[in-house]
């Protein structure tokens, strides 16, 4: 890679198959729309590399090396429709702090652990959700939460024998991802 790039992963060491669940709708479509626009009235959702196209393979990437950094091995993808009458709701899905999620996975991690040697699960976790922004559930670094949640998969899952890189797209002069969203938001909204 060169300079101006993602930097290199310098990924850490696990016992265990981590995989996280990821909706691949956070595109510009060719009406212009974005899945964006229904999270705008929620700046905490704010991914910390903005409101970005995930066509562009840099924000892939850049995602991936925070992922593989803190133990994530994988993702799944989903696909479904979304309905943005229903995404307008201030109703966040998943309201665990960084704390709380660490503790749900240490019971995970007990619970995978208790499983036979033999069982798929004793090695095999996966994680819901790396970027539901508009459901509200997700461990993608983000505004209200930074990378807590992922630090906690990495204390949990992993042998921290890594040095995450922690430093934003922008202040390595990467970027900027973010697209105009809120400009476009409402115009787009009520097109619907």
């Amino acid at each position: 890679m060169t300079d101006n790039y993602v930097p290199e992963i310098d990924k850490v060491t696990s016992d265990y198959y981590i995989a996280c669940h990821y909706f691949p709708g956070w595109n510009v479509h060719p009406n212009g729309y974005s899945a964006f626009a229904d999270i705008v009235d929620f700046p905490e959702r704010t991914p910390l590399i903005g409101f970005y196209d995930e066509a562009n393979p840099e924000v892939f990437d850049r995602e991936t090396k925070w992922a593989c950094e803190h133990g994530i091995n994988c993702f799944i993808y989903c696909r479904y429709r979304n309905f943005p009458e229903k995404m307008k709701s201030p109703i966040t899905q998943w309201v665990l702090t960084p704390q709380s999620w660490k503790e749900l996975l240490t019971e995970v991690k007990k619970t995978a652990d208790s499983l036979p040697e033999s069982a798929l699960g004793r090695k095999m976790v996966i994680l819901d959700n790396w970027n539901e922004w508009c459901e509200g559930h997700y461990i993608a670094p983000h505004r209200a939460g930074g990378f807590k949640y992922l630090q906690a998969v990495r204390e949990v899952f992993t042998k921290c024998d890594n040095f995450p890189d922690y430093r934003l797209p922008q202040s390595l002069g990467l970027g900027p991802y973010d697209k105009n969203i809120k400009a476009d938001a409402e115009r787009i909204w009520y097109s619907f």
